[in-house]
């Protein structure tokens, strides 16, 4: 395949890094980043892992370009492509059918049917590793070095937003009510119970009228309490959260 011009890859960039910063949560982050390799790049089968809370094993958040999604699918640190460059906080591309048999025996095979090319990039941000950015190919040699360098700076700002969304939370930001919130008071709950409000639009959630959480988290809560509401469930897994 035809190398790609790097003078011509520094507007594209712009264009994502400007979509990705106009985006208002993770969840659009997440959507915009996959649908912006596809369209501006030509990334059709990519997909982001982030590290679990062990530091010992990567889970698929997102993916595009593939039959299936595959979210919540795991590979350990050191296993495979993905886990090597989790471990050296370093991108790797593979791009013969040598070298992807090589890897393929540690690692998933490619999601995207016979992948001959593969790059994964470390999603880091302030020194940490928060997870791992992966793009395949069914070409054979399909990427080069300035394939590599886009994928790290896109693998960066999401890493970004991703320890920023943290950091809110963990500073208890305050965020006013959606507009289509009411402006009732809630109905009455009994003594020592909380009560809980949702909006759909974005997952945010309200813990008795404080604004608490929103996004993939907010949605995750949601359901967590449903499922107690329904059958009275006070544990679960980190492979059902996902």
């Amino acid at each position: 395949p035809a190398r790609r011009d790097p003078v011509e890859a520094v507007p594209l960039l712009a264009e994502l890094s400007g979509r990705l910063g106009r985006s208002a949560d993770l969840d659009v982050v997440v959507g915009t980043a996959l649908a912006g390799l596809d369209e501006l790049f030509g990334y059709q089968h990519s997909s982001l892992l982030l590290l679990d809370e062990t530091g010992e094993r990567l889970y698929t958040l997102a993916s595009k370009g593939y039959p299936d999604e595959g979210v919540g699918s795991e590979v350990a640190v050191g296993e495979g492509i993905v886990g090597l460059v989790a471990q050296r906080c370093a991108p790797l591309r593979v791009g013969s059918l040598l070298q992807m048999a090589k890897y393929s025996r540690t690692g998933r095979r490619g999601a995207a049917g016979e992948a001959d090319g593969r790059i994964a990039a470390p999603a880091m941000a302030f020194g940490d590793l928060g997870g791992v950015r992966c793009v395949e190919s069914t070409e054979p040699v399909a990427f080069d070095q300035v394939d590599e360098e886009i994928l790290m700076v896109v693998a960066a700002q999401v890493a970004g937003a991703v320890e920023g969304g943290r950091a809110r939370g963990a500073l208890g930001d305050r965020e006013p009510e959606p507009a289509t919130a009411t402006v009732s008071a809630p109905p009455p709950t009994p003594e020592g119970a909380s009560h809980v409000r949702f909006f759909p639009v974005d997952g945010s959630t309200f813990l008795d009228g404080d604004y608490l959480i929103k996004g993939v988290a907010g949605r995750i809560l949601w359901s967590l309490l449903g499922q107690h509401e329904q059958e009275g469930r006070v544990e679960f897994t980190n492979r059902e959260d996902r």
